[in-house]
C-alpha cells in the first residue's frame, strides 16, 4: 500500500511541476510576442522545477 502511494503522490507531483512550467513558459511567450518579456530568470526558475519533478518520479521508479 505505501508502494502504491509512493508511487501515485510522485507521478502526481511530476506532473504538476511539468504541467505548471510549460503552462508558465507558454504564456511568458505569449508575452513576448507583445514585447513584454520576463525571461530569462523566470525560465531558469521554470527549468529548475521542471527537472526536479522529473528527478522526483525518476528517484522514485528507481527505488533510491
Amino acid at each position: 500500500m505505501t508502494r502504491i502511494l509512493e508511487w501515485t503522490l510522485a507521478t502526481a507531483g511530476a506532473l504538476i511541476c511539468v504541467a505548471g512550467a510549460t503552462a508558465i513558459a507558454a504564456q511568458q511567450q505569449q508575452m513576448s510576442v507583445a514585447g513584454e518579456s520576463l525571461w530569462p530568470l523566470p525560465g531558469l526558475v521554470l527549468a529548475e522545477w521542471l527537472l526536479l519533478g522529473l528527478a522526483s518520479l525518476a528517484g522514485i521508479v528507481l527505488d533510491r
